[in-house]
């Protein structure tokens, strides 16, 4: 990667600061930041070491967030999770797919990542990710959400969808962790690496900005979205 694990962590703290953000260290040299007051919008990317564009599509996008943007819900963001991965260009860390750890045996800074989510209870979450054996970019989709957000964002921003159902063949990924704290909201995304590394950043920072314009800037409850705008 351009930017080491470390380089990374320097300049997303400093962003991450500038919108006085609350930063929880991870043993492996990373950090979580969490800013804002309300329903919480999760973000998280780099579980696979060797997926550029999730860690740099965020470092980039909240590079350039305005300061005073006005927000009306907090953020909780894990940019960078695989630091042994990231470093070496390769999916795993030290041999464990980050992926498929979300259970007791997690690493320390994964088990971190868990507790920290568990604390915040995301009302929304979205997970960044390539996928090489697609030439397109797609969406999984939940087949027993009774809820059109993957459908809308699918539509509006073009992506493909995946359906999937079974809950306990994912039981250790980062969305199941997430659905079995109670939010539904969830959002998994790949994009192709055989597209050039700007096309997929900024199809990425399309995402993080139509989830929080068209959902966290909507009416709702405190722990349940209650309005999707389709634009």
């Amino acid at each position: 990667m351009s930017l080491t694990f470390q380089e990374y962590f320097v300049r997303f703290e400093r962003a991450a600061i500038r919108h006085k953000a609350h930063l929880t260290p991870l043993s492996n040299g990373g950090c979580i930041a969490r800013f804002g007051i309300g329903p919480c919008f999760a973000i998280m990317s780099g579980l696979h070491g060797d997926e550029g564009s999730g860690p740099l599509s965020i470092l980039e996008w909240l590079e350039a967030l305005p300061v005073e943007t006005p927000l009306r819900h907090q953020f909780w963001i894990a940019p960078l999770v695989n630091d042994d991965g990231w470093d070496q260009g390769k999916r795993e860390w030290q041999n464990l797919d980050l992926n498929r750890s979300f259970n007791g045996a997690a690493p320390d800074f994964l088990a971190t990542i868990m507790m920290d989510l568990e604390i915040a209870r995301p009302d929304l979450f979205l997970d960044l990710h390539e996928d090489s054996y697609y030439e397109g970019p797609y969406l999984f989709q939940f087949t027993g959400d009774t809820h059109p957000l993957v459908t809308q964002l699918a539509s509006n921003l073009d992506f493909e969808t995946e359906p999937w159902s079974d809950l306990a063949a994912w039981e250790t990924a980062s969305e199941t962790y997430v659905r079995r704290l109670g939010c539904d909201y969830t959002v998994t995304i790949e994009v192709p690496p055989v597209w050039p590394l700007e096309k997929r950043i900024q199809k990425n920072i399309q995402v993080i900005t139509w989830l929080q314009e068209n959902v966290m800037l909507n009416d709702r409850s405190a722990n349940q979205l209650t309005q999707i705008s389709m634009i």
